[in-house]
């Protein structure tokens, strides 16, 4: 693993913000200024670059140049494969002892990081918490019907409310690409490496095994906007296709009871019904992008 930083102290830094990123220059780019904009600067902005090279380094130095209280750590290596392993990879390179992820094309509000801090503060037995978020491409309201009736058990999902709550509410999932955790979680629990590449649901299978020991919540002060790049995203018809691997290696790595294969039969019925919904709806692309099952 090759890392190229520029470190203005060596002291023990509080917030270490990690953006994994592939192939989004201009995302990435955008995604960072946004943090240099915040009212509270991480101490450390981690960027690990699974690109076909190393081109943005220099950019990136440039922008930080202008922060010299934040320290960056730059890390591309080509042997990295996935969200799970660029996750990892990055807290294996922080110090802070609140470690926060963004995706690279995440917009936090100016106040994010402030307001993590302030709410881990007013919620100290929470050991992660995620915040209220909006999307460039609205879910429908058919598709979060289908979720909320087939997703049940070991695949309930909870995140949808991540999106209107209006006080602060205990979760069981966060959303990956937006997510702070005390690091006494990451110590303990790492990113499954073997969800590669686009890794369509490491964040449910991450949340499932820490979920047993640490608790999570909602904080709506916590507010970040998802622009949801079009650059490198499966298409909608393969994103099913990812849900029912990511649905299929859930329960073969975290079935419990009879329960758990009633819930995954009929988590199946409700992707063959969207399936069906997507064909009624082919003509217009983006009825099938609110249908797709993914997060």
């Amino acid at each position: 693993m090759k890392e190229a930083g520029v470190s203005h102290t060596t002291a023990a830094t509080a917030i270490s913000l990690i953006i994994p990123t592939r192939n989004r220059p201009a995302d990435l780019l955008e995604t960072v200024q946004a943090v240099l904009n915040q009212t509270r600067l991480p101490d450390e902005l981690i960027v690990v670059d699974q690109s076909a090279t190393p081109d943005n380094y220099r950019p990136l130095e440039e922008m930080l140049d202008a922060r010299p209280g934040v320290r960056l750590i730059y890390i591309w290596d080509r042997a990295i494969a996935g969200i799970p392993m660029a996750r990892n990879a990055g807290f294996a390179a922080s110090t802070g002892e609140l470690v926060c992820y963004l995706d690279d094309d995440i917009t936090p509000a100016r106040d994010y990081l402030e307001q993590v801090v302030r709410g881990l503060g007013e919620f100290p037995g929470w050991a992660g918490l995620c915040g209220r978020f909006t999307e460039a491409v609205a879910r429908g309201r058919l598709r979060r019907l289908i979720r909320a009736l087939f997703r049940r058990g070991l695949f309930r999902d909870d995140r949808e409310r991540l999106a209107t709550m209006n006080r602060p509410v205990e979760m069981s999932l966060m959303c990956g690409g937006a997510a702070c955790y005390r690091r006494e979680v990451l110590r303990k629990f790492r990113f499954d490496e073997n969800l590669t590449g686009y890794a369509l649901g490491e964040d449910v299978e991450f949340c499932l095994r820490a979920g047993r020991e640490f608790r999570f919540g909602g904080y709506p002060a916590v507010r970040w906007h998802h622009r949801r790049s079009a650059v490198g995203r499966p298409d909608p018809a393969e994103m099913r296709k990812m849900a029912r691997t990511s649905a299929a290696y859930l329960r073969r790595v975290h079935r419990r009871h009879l329960g758990d294969d009633l819930s995954y039969i009929w988590l199946l019925a409700g992707f063959g019904l969207e399936f069906c919904l997507s064909i009624a709806t082919a003509t217009s692309p983006h009825q099938d992008q609110a249908l797709d099952p993914g997060s």
